[in-house]
């Protein structure tokens, strides 16, 4: 069995520092992480969930500074599965609050599916 640590790791950490970096300094934080990053063939399937959950952050800081590299593509490409996997979800919770609601059942809907439409530009 596998214990994951709460803290996160060196790859996670690398990744959110890409996409939080301030503007101008993005493609730099990008270029170091490319540096030591082993982006061999079937990298993405072998990342965990926590990572993985990082990818579209990525590529959509990537796209805002105009990073078009061919890894950058990849993680934009995350990015766009995972707006449509959310869109296609979103639509899920609406039927589901829509059946509850005609049931008489109150409901309070917390944390990303609440706040996101309110927070991110995009839920993906």
């Amino acid at each position: 069995m596998k214990i994951y640590s709460w803290e996160p790791s060196l790859l996670q950490t690398q990744l959110v520092q890409v996409s939080l970096a301030p503007s101008g300094c993005v493609e730099e934080r990008w270029k170091s992480f490319l540096a030591g990053a082993d982006l061999s063939p079937g990298w993405l399937s072998q990342l965990e969930w926590g990572t993985r959950r990082l990818l579209p952050l990525v590529g959509w800081r990537l796209g805002q500074e105009h990073v078009d590299d061919a890894a950058a593509l990849l993680f934009r490409r995350e990015l766009a599965k995972s707006m449509w996997v959310s869109r296609v979800r979103r639509a899920e919770y609406k039927r589901v609050l829509t059946n509850l609601a005609a049931e008489g059942i109150d409901v309070l809907v917390l944390k990303g599916v609440a706040l996101g439409s309110l927070v991110y530009p995009d839920v993906g």
